[in-house]
């Protein structure tokens, strides 16, 4: 994973962003973790906001809106774990969350 693209100057340099972009998406990058890897990479073509892998990859100041509307749990795991990396919804399961990061 070391060629995976992690900071808002390398998806500069690889031209995913555009410059006069970059102090917007390094704010965005402050609260959300960025992961592109080399194969995701490979499906991205074109101008990053026209291509729809783009879209749900490369960092957006549209992440930094929110709405009344959004749950801080939208699924209610929180009422579930009773630790935290464990949700033990039903009584004959119980679902360990190994990383809280996803990989891309």
């Amino acid at each position: 994973m070391k060629t995976t693209l992690r900071t808002p100057s390398q998806l500069l340099a690889d031209g995913l962003i555009n410059a006069g972009d970059l102090q917007e998406i390094s704010e965005v990058a402050n609260h959300f973790a960025v992961g592109i890897s080399p194969q995701i990479r490979s499906l991205i073509t074109g101008a990053a906001p026209n291509d729809p892998i783009a879209a749900q990859f490369v960092p957006s100041t549209r992440e930094m809106q929110w709405t009344p509307e959004e749950l801080h749990d939208p699924i209610g795991d929180e009422a579930h774990s009773p630790t935290a990396g464990i949700v033990h919804r039903y009584p004959d399961r119980v679902l360990f969350k190994l990383t809280s990061t996803c990989p891309v």
